[in-house]
């Protein structure tokens, strides 16, 4: 069992970026979804985006049609964003670009909703569009294939 960490956290997606390949990994299903986000810790205790005792959560992405999919599934997990870290512990008062990655079908990459579930089993969702869209779009891509 992982350490249990209690904090808050703020989380606001802000960059998406749709993409083929990656560095040399090609999407499994077609297409890979990469969702930026800045993370923001509220308290003064640590905490940890992932939940690390083994408990369900974590990212998933639901598709205009209903289905939904893990975070790291296809070749995902092969994919970095050098600058967006994906996992870990933040100290308090700190703030950490983070980069979630999928890989989708063509139809379940058609915009969708991005959802974020907690240790706590509390869940915050958020629409992502179809198209690429944020203000950190050259600098994704430029990660992306460098």
């Amino acid at each position: 069992m992982g350490t249990k960490l209690v904090g808050i956290v703020e989380i606001t997606p802000m960059t998406v970026v749709y993409a083929k390949e990656s560095d040399g990994q090609t999407s499994r299903y077609g297409t890979f979804v990469v969702i930026t986000t800045q993370d923001k810790w509220l308290s003064a205790n640590a905490a940890n985006e992932e939940p690390t005792d083994g408990a369900a959560g974590g990212w998933q992405w639901i598709a205009p049609n209903g289905e939904t999919v893990s975070e790291g599934k296809g070749n995902a997990f092969k994919v970095s964003v050098t600058g967006y870290n994906g996992l870990g512990r933040i100290e308090p008062g700190a703030q950490q670009k983070r980069a979630e990655i999928f890989d989708l079908t063509a139809a379940q990459a058609k915009g969708g909703t991005l959802v974020y579930t907690d240790a706590t089993k509390s869940s915050y969702r958020w629409k992502i569009p179809a198209s690429d869209a944020g203000p950190d779009i050259a600098d994704v891509r430029r990660h992306l294939n460098p």
